[in-house]
């Protein structure tokens, strides 16, 4: 038999958004954390190595509104601000091949999540201490690392964010980070800012809203 959604021999991997440090103390009323978006995972050789990719499954794309791509500059020590009503239902997608500069979101509220590539360190750091509710436990102020070694070619990052979450897929979901968030407001400004000596290209840059499910 056949449906509509047949996954076609695919491996679809769906997550917890949560973790047990934290899951029954998450600041809301009517549910409890929540899932990721559906992912295809995919095998794929690196020289002697495998490795397994985790990336969203192509029917996300149908509720993506699309926007118009460009191709940004931000010229050494300075950076470039994107303003939309909510970008807590939005996808920011771009190409790049500079590993060395963050991303800041941010409200009216003052609240701020911050993504840090650093060539230096090979690492992508998530910090969402200063991103709205967050004293609600010890751990959920820690900063999130993920170790990177990224192609010295053009790589992709894809985030997703919804009302109370972010999800990171770079160079085509090699390296993928998930973190729950709860802003007091949602956040209206994506700041791109290169603190490098050489200007920072982002090709195909792309800002577009997501529609709802529910």
């Amino acid at each position: 038999d056949t449906y509509e959604n047949d996954p076609k021999d695919s491996r679809i991997f769906i997550g917890w958004m949560s973790n047990w440090a934290y899951a029954r103390d998450t600041p809301t009323e009517k549910w409890r954390s929540a899932m990721t978006v559906p992912r295809t995972l995919t095998l794929q050789k690196n020289d002697s190595d495998y490795e397994v990719l985790n990336y969203p499954i192509d029917g996300i794309d149908a509720i993506v509104e699309t926007g118009q791509s460009e191709n940004i500059v931000v010229e050494s020590q300075s950076a470039k601000t994107f303003s939309a009503d909510n970008l807590n239902q939005a996808e920011i997608l771009f190409m790049t091949a500079s590993k060395d500069f963050q991303l800041t979101f941010s409200n009216t509220q003052k609240d701020t999540l911050s993504i840090h590539f650093s060539e230096l360190e090979k690492m992508v750091t998530v910090d969402r201490s200063k991103s709205g509710k967050t004293t609600f436990q010890e751990d959920f102020h820690k900063v999130q690392k993920m170790p990177v070694s990224l192609p010295s070619t053009e790589y992709e990052v894809r985030m997703l964010l919804d009302h109370s979450s972010i999800e990171i897929f770079i160079d085509k979901g090699r390296y993928v980070m998930t973190a729950q968030l709860f802003p007091n407001d949602f956040f209206t400004d994506f700041k791109v800012q290169n603190s490098n000596d050489s200007p920072l290209e982002l090709n195909n840059f792309r800002l577009s809203g997501v529609k709802r499910i529910w």
